[in-house]
């Protein structure tokens, strides 16, 4: 099992899929369901109006660009004769250019009120859990280590310090 996927790498699968089976491929990602409100106003989901689709959901993995309005993650199609547009490939937008050209991984940070783990392409984005700004700056194995570093100092000023559990015998 992986332990990080990219935005490349969700193209490149798709695309992947799209060779192996066009049709199924295009008929899953031109699927679209209507959403409710609280998917709709997701901080990081992409939807269409009242309904979202595969391309939105995974874009919510990696983030939303609120000012470029779109996530990493787009296909191309080509316009035909008007009729269903076929998808000609997956692709990263700029959004998701960026968040590659960053480190080749999402970005992480943690937010010191609720200790949530929030990853984005921003460099401050607000925690899903509380809404407090959370700064995001670093490679997910070094969030976890920041945050295990964190816990283990409260624990010891809060005097619950396993090691001071410990007798000698």
């Amino acid at each position: 099992m992986r332990k990080y996927v990219t935005p490349q790498d969700v193209v490149d699968l798709l695309n992947e899929l799209l060779s192996c089976d066009h049709a199924a491929v295009q008929a899953l990602v031109r699927s679209r369901v209507p959403c409710n409100e609280r998917i709709h106003a997701h901080p990081t989901v992409t939807t269409d109006g009242e309904v979202v689709g595969l391309i939105g959901i995974l874009n919510g993995l990696f983030g939303f660009d609120g000012v470029a309005n779109r996530g990493p993650i787009a296909f191309a199609y080509d316009d035909g004769d008007g009729e269903a547009s076929d998808i000609i490939d997956f692709r990263l937008t700029d959004v998701g250019e960026d968040v590659m050209r960053r480190d080749g991984n999402s970005r992480y940070g943690i937010c010191r009120k609720c200790w949530t783990v929030i990853s984005s392409i921003h460099d401050v984005y607000p925690c899903l859990h509380c809404g407090s700004d959370v700064e995001i700056r670093t490679t997910h194995d070094v969030v976890i280590a920041e945050l295990l570093d964190e816990i283990r100092t409260l624990t010891r000023n809060a005097g619950d310090d396993p090691k001071d559990d410990q007798t000698d015998s």
